[in-house]
């Protein structure tokens, strides 16, 4: 529940306030395309499409004009990946993966629904350094 209303304070923090664009370039604004990293799954929650999980999770995000459009996450197990060339990030630890979120909610120019999506994954990390960040989103209105 505390998840659940952290969500939706934020959204609405975010829908208020904006959120100032990040100082330094963009990782999602290199080139157009598929962009991919795995991190240990947070928690070992399943967020498998498969019977069982490997306790990794697969995030992809689609950049076009360098702006972040889509995400999505699959069990690294699942197999499922875009048919087109991917740039893979590798293994990141979770606080690098809360940092490629945090450019995704922060990130101005691109569409809400994507930096809502970026925040609902951001969230679920459970991170000290995710928790003092939406705390100053709804402590500075």
């Amino acid at each position: 529940m505390r998840v659940v209303k952290l969500i939706s304070l934020t959204l609405i923090a975010i829908a208020l306030l904006g959120s100032p664009s990040p100082a330094t370039a963009s990782t999602f604004d290199q080139a157009d395309g598929w962009y991919k990293w795995r991190v240990d799954s947070p928690m070992n929650r399943s967020h498998s499409c498969c019977n069982d999980s490997s306790g990794e999770l697969t995030i992809y995000v689609r950049s076009e004009n360098g702006n972040p459009v889509r995400i999505r996450a699959f069990d690294s197990d699942c197999g499922k990946a875009p048919e087109e060339t991917v740039a893979d990030l590798g293994h990141v630890p979770l606080e690098r993966s809360d940092a490629l979120f945090l450019e995704i909610v922060q990130a101005v120019d691109a569409d809400m629904d994507v930096r809502e999506e970026a925040l609902f994954w951001l969230v679920h990390t459970g991170s000290d350094a995710t928790f003092e960040y939406v705390d100053q989103l709804l402590s500075s209105r």
